[in-house]
Order: structure tokens, then sequence, then C-alpha cells
């Protein structure tokens, strides 16, 4: 370990090969199946060591390569992965490498590879994991480098069939990163409603990302200010979140989270008395 990351600080800046072999090494160590017991061990010895910064470091040079941008990346988001204490403090180090402004650059240089697209947006949804006050401040740096765009121009870009695992990390990135009335309206604005509505439809089987896309839906149509609650049950409706929402309820009629944030969803949109109020109250019972 101590020599990968050392091979990262006095070589893969300037050298290729270097970069993608020690990306990959590092990826290989750091990532772990859940039954894993040795994999929070080996990535906080990844940490220990300086390999955060030094693989971003290695990154920054060569972010038109995709082989050594998807492999750094896993090995960031696996670093970032855990959700106890310990893991917390890891997802901090690597956040405070600049993790997430050389995803958000990577992605933007690699617009079409897949690969590195997946790896960014788990990059971004393990950095924002979390409810309490600290994850709070690692979702808005992540939301400050881009986060929030960058992941739903992946989710628009991979909608299809054969990408249900891509657009399964982006909304929930997605879902994660907008916990916040600041981050849900830069989510709105950038499109997020019919993005969802697509990624509902198309991946309606995956119960996990219909859990994530309906629990996103609810967070983006929440608004700290009445007129922006409003004005977000607008948009939403217009994009036919309802419809989505309503669809992914009929097929997990069994899964508790779905049903729960299903239903902040249509109580999120049946704010209001006005006649657009009206309007939407009337679609939410054509949909179901």
């Amino acid at each position: 370990l101590k020599a990968i990351v050392g091979a990262l600080h006095a070589h893969a800046r300037t050298d290729l090969a270097v970069a993608t072999m020690a990306a990959l090494a590092a990826a290989a160590i750091v990532e772990g199946d859940d039954d894993d017991a040795g994999g929070p061990a080996r990535r906080q010895a990844f940490v220990d060591n300086g390999g955060p910064d030094a693989l971003v470091c290695a990154l920054a040079p060569h972010l038109l390569a995709p082989k050594p941008q998807a492999a750094g990346l896993r090995a960031l988001a696996a670093t970032a992965v855990d959700a106890d204490e310990l893991g917390r403090l890891r997802a901090r180090v690597v956040l405070d490498a600049d993790a997430a402004a050389i995803a958000v650059a990577a992605l933007g240089a690699q617009p079409w590879h897949p690969a590195v697209q997946k790896a960014g947006c788990a990059l971004f949804a393990n950095l924002a994991q979390g409810e309490d006050a600290s994850s709070w401040l690692a979702q808005a740096a992540v939301a400050r480098a881009g986060g929030v765009r960058t992941c739903i121009i992946a989710l628009d870009s991979f909608r299809t069939r054969g990408h249900a695992d891509l657009a399964a990390e982006a909304v929930r990135a997605l879902r994660n990163l907008t916990f916040t009335d600041a981050q849900a309206a830069t989510a709105v604005n950038n499109a997020a409603f019919p993005i969802l509505v697509a990624a509902l439809g198309t991946h309606v089987a995956d119960a996990a990302l219909c859990r994530d896309g309906v629990r996103a839906a609810a967070h983006c149509a929440r608004a700290d200010a009445p007129a922006d609650a409003a004005s977000r049950a607008g948009h939403g409706a217009d994009a036919g979140v309802l419809g989505a929402v309503a669809g992914a309820m009929r097929a997990h009629a069994g899964d508790v989270a779905v049903q729960a944030w299903g239903s902040a969803v249509v109580c999120q949109f049946s704010y209001g008395t006005d006649v657009a109020a009206q309007r939407r109250h009337a679609q939410e019972v054509g949909d179901g």
C-alpha cells in the first residue's frame, strides 16, 4: 500500500501507465463486499498512508484517459462508502482531498464513458450520505463543486435499461444531495424532475432505484418558502412526477419506503388552494 501511494506521488502525474496501474491497484485494495471484514481496515490504511490526496493529484493531469479515471474514482468512492463514524471520517478525508472537484472534472471530460460516470456518481452518493449536521456540510461541499448538476447530466445521458447500475448510482446521489432547500433548488433548476420521471419509468422494476428516486422527488418538491413550494410542485406536476411516483408505488406495493416517500410527494404536490393547485389535485386523482 505504501508503495502504491509512493508511486502515485512520484510518477503518476507524468506517467499515464503508472497512474493507470496505481489507480487499479488502489481500487482492488479498498473495494470489498459488504461481508468483507477486512474492507474497512484496508480503507483506513489507504487513508492513513495519504492515499486519497495522492490519488486525486495523480488523476488531475489525465482527465482524458478513461481507464485511470474510472479506477481512481472507484477507489475514492469505496474509501468513502462506510456509514459508521470512522467511515464518515474517511469520507471527510476524501472530500478534503478535492475528490468531488476531480470527479466533476472527470465526468465532464468523459461524458460518454459509462464506467467513469458510474464511479463518479457513486463517489458523490457516498460522500453525501447521512442526515446529521456534518453530512449536510459534506453535501453542500459536493454541491458547490458541481455534483448535483453533474449527476443529473449523467442520469440523463445513460437512462436506458442497459445502464441500470449507472442510473441507480446517479439517482442515489440525487437522493443524498437534495436534503437542503438550496440543493433541491439547484436540482430542480437543472431539470431533475423530468429526468427522474424518465429514470423511474425506465427502471420501475428496480426497487432500490425506485426508493431513491421517489425520495429524491420528495426532497426536490419540498421548499422552505411557500411560494417556492408551489412553484416546485407546478414544475413537478408538469414533468409527470405524480404519474411516475404512482407507477413506482403500484410496482412496489409492499415496499414501505416507496409507499412512504411516494405519499410524501403526493402531499407536497397538494400544497395550495389556487387554480394551479386545484389542477394538481385533479392530476393526482387521475394518476391514481
